[in-house]
Parts: C-alpha cells; structure tokens; sequence
C-alpha cells in the first residue's frame, strides 16, 4: 500500500485533519473499523506509558500495514493518535517521544 492509500486507510469514518485522533469503544470495534488491521503485524513502542509521567498501564503500538499509531487505554478503549509511513520512522518518532505527552503533541 502506497503512503497516500495508508494514509487515507488509516483516517477511518470521523477523521480530524488536525489531531488525526480517534477513539474506539473497544478492541473488536477498533480491528472491525479497518480488515487491514486484523491481518497486519504490530509493534510495540511501550507497555507502561501514561499522562502524567506516573505509574503507566497503556500500551503504544503501530499497525505495519495501516501506518497506525494507536494508544490502548487502560479502559480498554483505542485512540488512533497519528499515521506513519515506515518503520524507520516510528524508530525516529520513538526516539525524540520520551513521553506520551510529547508523542500527542509530535503525531
């Protein structure tokens, strides 16, 4: 999938241009709303983030074939928090992202 199709893949029903935020009720509502997401392989960027730079129990991931970079929360809610392209860049991202805060504010 080229980087404009994943881009517009990954945008799903409710899209906002500014923050490409967008919240699911659960993980079988987050897996329905897009069949690539069932099929492709994930990574994890961290298991223990959290807001406040407290105690963490929400879980980073990107989804290789939609560009996801989605955020599980403890509620077991999902939020797409941005889209990228490539791997190299999630390393990237991960790198200057220490912290949840900035990785919202960098997506």
């Amino acid at each position: 999938m080229g980087d404009e199709q994943r881009s517009e893949a990954s945008r799903g029903e409710g899209y906002d241009p500014i923050s490409m935020s967008k919240l699911y009720g659960n993980t079988d509502a987050f897996y329905d709303g897009e069949e690539a997401r069932r099929k492709s392989q994930e990574h994890d960027l961290g298991v223990n983030w959290s807001e406040d730079d407290g105690p963490g129990s929400m879980r980073v991931s990107w989804v290789e074939d939609t560009g996801e970079i989605y955020l599980r929360l403890g509620s077991g809610k999902i939020e797409v928090l941005g889209s990228l392209a490539s791997w190299a860049e999630v390393e990237a991202l991960r790198d200057v992202a220490p912290s949840l805060a900035k990785l919202r504010k960098l997506l």
